[in-house]
């Protein structure tokens, strides 16, 4: 080895050896318990510890015995490994052998590595994340009971504009009546396309009610994409405003409800609130993806999946009506959802961007001046916000919880968050058809790895290499 190194004169690094770190040496025999029968032979395998001073970061050789015993040495850096995991590494090393042994014919990716107990903790112990929830109840019932309770509480604010709890529920009740007058029951779709504002929560709130399940269109897509979108769900009827009417002439003859132009109409409707016209099972959204293929694909989700999730989340963050929650993320996302239920679940304030796009100093001026409490961001613009941030002012004292999820969080941006503010952060992940989001990490202290977590109430995660084993 010495003499290879000077002859390659490689670059040298004082902090790692030369050429490589990791050596596997197998000898014919050499001169220490693990057994294991595989193949219809007894097999023992002896790892020892040695103490003595390590070339490598990790090295390890094994020798063959006319006994039949294969004994080896594993020698390591204890600057980078500690003994447990060292005697990890042996574990798997047996485990590999055995599985071979027994089936020497069998694709690498079959081999087994994991110990009975480890596999038994990944697919069991990390999963065994059941708790109770009302999943038979609805959301937009676990907000009419909101309602019921904190009546004169505001529940929704956006550009001027505020709606109590009373005057949403009941907003959401007629509009419900009168998306029934028009057909609409449960297992139909309801397009909404609409600017932000606090008619958009009485329309998602009253297709829910009318027991049928919303589909979210964003005005500015491109004529073809709604076309497409229209087509797929066969919508049933379409929410929108008066003036955004000329941007979707050409989505096909699907009745609309123009919400600002026909609400003398759906204001003559009763306002108390309609028995359960949809079931646990039934549809509650249908959001579209860029999809795989880049065609639009849309994901259905039911009531009983995003009142668990929802519940959970709300549970999680710790809401209660004391939140001023920002609702940043277009209902085309369903990172909306996961903004907007579970603080009207709590009876906190939902504060709505609006419909214009916010620099990053903006952000943080409505999270100061609105004195909000929990916002969810993208990583991406949460990434443009911390340069804003001053460490003497942070965001006012109020601001308890930030949320980031849909992209992947740097280490480098953790630790200059940390670096001027104290406030805790949830990364969250989550594929839209696993309803939202399926693992959560609190993170309090900058780290060096940002990871997303354990799976979160009722979930299970499985992680799998590119041939599907574990």
């Amino acid at each position: 080895f010495e003499r290879l190194v000077e002859e390659l004169a490689p670059e040298r690094d004082l902090s790692r050896n030369p050429l490589f770190q990791v050596m596997f040496e197998l000898r014919e025999a050499s001169p220490s318990n693990t057994n294991f029968t595989a193949g219809g032979t007894e097999w023992n395998v002896e790892m020892g510890m040695l103490e003595e001073t390590s070339k490598f970061d990790l090295s390890t050789t094994l020798s063959v015995h006319d006994d039949g015993v294969l004994r080896g040495d594993i020698v390591f850096s204890s600057e980078l490994f500690d003994v447990e995991t060292v005697e990890r590494l042996a574990g798997h090393l047996v485990s590999v052998l055995g599985s071979v042994a027994a089936d020497p014919t069998q694709r690498v990716s079959r081999v087994e590595m994991l110990s009975p107990r480890e596999r038994r903790q990944l697919l069991v112990e990390f999963n065994d994340t059941a708790m109770p929830y009302a999943d038979d109840v609805a959301v937009h019932q676990l907000v009419e009971e909101r309602a019921a309770r904190s009546p004169l509480a505001v529940a929704v604010s956006c550009d001027g504009q505020s709606l109590t709890y009373d005057q949403l529920n009941a907003r959401a009740n007629q509009l419900a009546r009168h998306l029934m007058n028009h057909g609409v029951t449960a297992g139909r779709l309801v397009a909404v396309c609409m600017e932000r504002g606090v008619d958009m929560m009485v329309a998602l709130l009253g297709v829910l009610k009318a027991g049928a399940g919303y589909a979210p269109l964003d005005a500015d897509y491109p004529a073809e994409r709604l076309n497409f979108m229209m087509r797929d769900i066969r919508a049933s009827l379409l929410i929108t405003h008066s003036h955004l009417r000329e941007r979707l002439d050409n989505v096909g003859p699907v009745p609309q409800v123009l919400i600002d132009h026909d609400w003398s109409a759906i204001s003559a409707h009763d306002s108390a609130d309609l028995p359960p016209q949809a079931g646990p099972d039934d549809l509650a959204y249908i959001i579209y993806t860029s999809g795989s293929t880049g065609t639009p694909k849309g994901v259905m989700i039911q009531h009983r999946s995003l009142s668990n999730r929802l519940q959970e989340m709300a549970r999680r963050y710790e809401l209660t009506s004391e939140d001023r929650t920002l609702q940043f993320a277009s209902i085309s996302f369903d990172a909306a959802a996961e903004q907007i239920f579970p603080t009207l679940m709590s009876g906190g304030r939902l504060l709505m961007r609006g419909s214009d796009n916010w620099s990053p100093s903006r952000v943080l001026a409505e999270i100061r001046e609105q004195k909000i409490t929990v916002a969810e961001l993208t990583p991406a613009l949460w990434e443009q916000v911390i340069p804003h941030l001053d460490s003497g002012k942070e965001f006012g004292g109020q601001f308890r919880l930030m949320v980031l999820g849909g992209e992947q969080v740097s280490p480098v941006s953790v630790n200059a968050w940390f670096q001027r503010t104290s406030v805790p952060i949830y990364n969250t992940y989550g594929p839209t058809e696993a309803t939202i989001t399926a693992t959560s990490c609190y993170i309090e202290k900058a780290e060096e790895k940002v990871l997303i977590g354990r799976p979160i109430a009722n979930t299970e995660v499985f992680v799998l290499d590119r041939f599907g084993g574990l």
